[in-house]
């Protein structure tokens, strides 16, 4: 359950973050020339799996789909996309860039969309696209949908696990290329377009899509990773990634405490600790179209027992209770 008994102190602390990374602001660091959407809450679903009722934290974008397109987004129960980037930490941020799914779009077409949050917490909301590509997403001129209506829930955002569906316009005039798009969610932001694309908030999460005019992706590879858990503490775990990339293919795996692997597309873990279990991410390419996949790895602590007998003489061939 989220706490806000002391909001000035939490407002203080969150001024301070805000400051302090503010050097991550546009352009700033992460995947591409783009800025990372910064999280101070991660990850997006804690303490169980994402939708779990029971969690204190289910701030993400659950289901995003479009139509109206010549190729449409179909992204649904996607839960909290969490993953650990080299040298920026674990981040609510996944990039489904030209190898995920994609939108294709005529000049002036109207794009229709439907956004739905976790089961949990209300959402605002809010679309960017970066029509002039200069791996900035301008605001307010690029952002091109967000929650306005307050209907379902007045005078707070949109219920949570409620859909929202709108509209926004591709530029009747814009050029042939591939646009970058990002959609992000923020807890409790009765009006989207106050959500900044990259600057740190407390709750929520982002997903960035590419947008095709004219144009369509080229070498696009598919792929699905899995691995073998749950695993019991000390025990082995397998990380797989199955992919239409054909050789040579480059497989980078991330992970929790640090992991990190360049050189083999299905690794092995031995000897594994439970800080050891949570999202991997690994990217793959081969010279086309890059992807990024996720798994999850649940490890099992060994349970500890104590034993005390309550009775320390026993005759031969006699029992105690412990």
């Amino acid at each position: 359950m989220k706490n806000f008994s002391n909001k000035s102190f939490f407002v203080l602390v969150l001024a301070i973050l805000f400051f302090g990374f503010k050097s991550f602001a546009q352009p700033g660091n992460g995947p591409g020339a783009y800025c990372m959407p910064l999280v101070s809450n991660v990850p997006c679903n804690q303490n169980g799996p994402s939708n779990s009722p029971t969690n204190g934290i289910n701030d993400f974008i659950d289901n995003f789909s479009t139509s109206g397109a010549n190729v449409n987004i179909v992204n649904n129960g996607s839960g909290c996309n969490t993953q650990i980037f080299p040298g920026n930490g674990q981040a609510n941020y996944f990039n489904h860039g030209c190898g995920g799914p994609y939108l294709s779009v005529n000049p002036g077409q109207v794009i229709s969309f439907t956004l739905q949050t976790g089961i949990i917490f209300a959402q605002g909301f809010a679309i960017f696209i970066d029509w002039n590509q200069d791996n900035i997403f301008q605001t307010p001129g690029e952002i091109v949908a967000w929650n306005t209506s307050l209907s379902l829930q007045a005078p707070s955002p949109p219920l949570p696990a409620s859909s929202y569906t709108s509209s926004f316009t591709v530029p009747p005039g814009q050029a042939n290329g591939t646009y970058r798009m990002r959609v992000r969610c923020s807890f409790n932001i009765p009006v989207g377009n106050t959500i900044d694309p990259c600057t740190l908030q407390t709750y929520g999460e982002a997903e960035d899509y590419a947008v095709h005019i004219g144009t369509t992706p080229s070498g696009t590879i598919t792929g699905t990773a899995s691995n073998n858990s749950p695993v019991c503490e000390g025990g082995t775990f397998n990380l797989n990634i199955v992919t239409t990339a054909t050789a040579p293919t480059t497989y980078s795996w991330t992970g929790p405490s640090s992991y990190s692997n360049n050189s083999v597309q299905n690794p092995t873990l031995t000897n594994v600790l439970p800080n050891m279990g949570g999202v991997y991410s690994v990217t793959v390419a081969n010279g086309a179209c890059p992807i990024t996949r996720t798994t999850n790895v649940i490890v099992v602590p060994t349970p500890i027992y104590n034993v005390t007998p309550l009775s320390t003489a026993v005759c031969q061939n006699g029992s105690f209770l412990a």
